[in-house]
């Protein structure tokens, strides 16, 4: 019988050195986390097999049945491929699972996205923890008491959330940089196609959301107050209307009564709103001019037949489909990237995990930071300036 007894399992790369109490069985250990976190990611042995350039999917048979052991590279590329972080696969204590809550799930490669969307919000924590970030206020929760409330509630909790907050008349030109930077929400973008909308999290890295980099801005607006209502009301409160209720928040949040109808009440002329108007206080107030119509129902000033019929015209689609001029956001937010650099000049971490963390190889990486050295040298040589009166 073998012993029970921990070893210390230490892999020295070019990627970092690695500690862990592991079994004595390394092998037999190591290759059942393998299987799980395989089949976690939804992945055929062969498939794991091609992407870590073993070429076979009975090496990793052997290794999952703890016949082999794992290289040092072997393992490092594994824990790339799943997504996972070295340190993961080798922790013998298992932690829980974060929760995932996705809007409109894309129906293949989800796993893929999940798991990539876990490994950049954990890396995420982990920046702020070295670069001694911590969030200026928490989230607080809302509590409802059943699982049907008024609309008029949700309405007034989006509200108090946007006063909290400190949004403004248009929130939506906010909400993203003040979840990010004072409440330490992580918040990623990333091509999930037609169906996938958005996913939330929450673990051990706090709250994560993740947007279909896809969809217009101001539908991405939209996305984003929808998932603030989850991170809201995450672990404590359901509903099976949950998804309408997170639609009304969204619509009120983004959508402040008073900075509305004052804008509106501007543009109406013998009681009418033109599709012109109609566009440009969308774009105004960052949402679509689907929304922006269906929140004039809820405050009752217009008739949702009116809303059904004009969101059914060419004319009005037409006039909105030559206001979409937007880019693409980059799959890591510019707080992150900056984390990144902050992390490294500290002596956090060193280049190759600068390099992992940025998702670049190491070759990209140092051709980035040498050009930015030649743009950092002035010609006289001078870093610093003098300041007064701080």
């Amino acid at each position: 019988m073998k012993s029970a007894a921990k070893v210390i399992y230490i892999v020295n790369i070019n990627m970092g050195e690695y500690k862990a109490n592991i079994p004595l069985d390394e092998k037999a250990f190591l290759g059942s986390r393998v299987k799980e976190f395989r089949e976690r990611f939804g992945w055929s042995q062969t498939e794991l097999a091609k992407a870590i350039g073993v070429g076979s999917a009975q090496i990793i048979s052997a290794i999952e049945g703890g016949q082999r052991e794992i290289k040092a590279w072997e393992l490092v590329k594994i824990a790339n491929s799943l997504r996972i972080s070295v340190e993961t696969l080798l922790r013998a204590d298992s932690k829980p699972e974060p929760v995932l809550l996705w809007r409109a799930q894309p129906e293949a490669g989800s796993r893929e996205i999940e798991a990539l969307f876990i490994q950049r919000c954990s890396r995420y924590a982990l920046l702020e923890e070295w670069c001694g970030v911590i969030p200026l206020q928490e989230l607080k929760p809302i509590h409802f008491h059943g699982p049907d409330p008024q609309f008029a509630q949700i309405e007034r909790e989006a509200e108090n959330c946007r006063d909290s907050m400190k949004l403004g008349g248009r929130p939506a030109c906010s909400l993203a940089k003040t979840l990010q930077e004072d409440y330490g929400v992580k918040i990623f973008y990333e091509e999930l196609g037609d169906q996938g909308a958005a996913l939330s999290a929450k673990g051990d890295f706090g709250f994560g959301v993740l947007i279909n980099s896809s969809n217009a801005p101001w539908r991405r607006n939209f996305s984003l107050a929808h998932e603030l209502f989850h991170l809201l009301t995450f672990d404590h409160w359901q509903s099976p209307r949950q998804e309408q209720f997170a639609d009304v928040f969204a619509s009120a949040l983004l959508l402040p009564t008073e900075p509305l109808l004052n804008v509106l009440g501007s543009r109406i002329s013998d009681g009418k709103l033109s599709f012109e108007s109609l566009v440009e206080t969308a774009r105004e107030f960052d949402v679509s001019a689907e929304a922006l119509l269906w929140r004039t129902v809820n405050l009752g000033r217009t008739k949702k037949e009116a809303v059904t019929k004009a969101l059914g015209n060419p004319r009005l689609r037409a006039l909105d489909k030559a206001n979409r001029v937007w880019t693409v956001p980059e799959a890591l937010p510019e707080r992150y990237i900056h984390l990144c650099f902050a992390a490294y000049r500290a002596g956090k971490i060193g280049r190759a995990k600068l390099a992992e963390f940025l998702e670049k190889s190491l070759v990209d990486l140092a051709e980035e930071m040498n050009l930015q050295k030649d743009e950092d040298v002035t010609s006289d040589g001078e870093n610093q300036i003098a300041v007064v009166g701080c």
